[in-house]
């Protein structure tokens, strides 16, 4: 985990965005590992990367390395046209929500402000 890039998304949206960030990030991850893996599975390159780069995007603002090094290289097979197996998928999406539990305790639990409904 770099925390130089989860410190930047503070420094940009501030600690309470940033937390619910976060927050919003653990409650979403087991279904984003799914749909990848349920594409993936499927051989459905479109939907498979659709979820992949989801999943890379949010994991690169929170400063997961590995895990979006690892979709970096899924995106690149998706690209030319080969359908990777996910393998150390849900291993590195684990090991990321461990480091960021312990790292959510950084933040004080009344900077989780919920967002007003529309």
């Amino acid at each position: 985990m770099n925390p130089v890039e989860l410190q930047a998304l503070i420094d940009h949206v501030g600690p309470a965005a940033a937390a619910r960030f976060a927050d919003d990030f653990l409650d979403l991850l087991e279904d984003r590992l799914s749909r990848a893996n349920d594409a993936l599975g499927q051989s459905d390159p479109v939907a498979a990367l659709n979820a992949v780069l989801i999943l890379k995007a949010s994991s690169a603002m929170l400063g997961a390395e590995q895990l979006t090094l690892y979709c970096s290289g899924l995106e690149v097979e998706l690209r030319g046209q080969r359908i990777p197996h996910a393998g150390a998928l849900a291993r590195l999406a684990a090991d990321f929500a461990s480091a960021l539990h312990a790292v959510a305790g950084a933040f004080p639990r009344d900077a989780i402000v919920p967002v007003p409904a529309l």
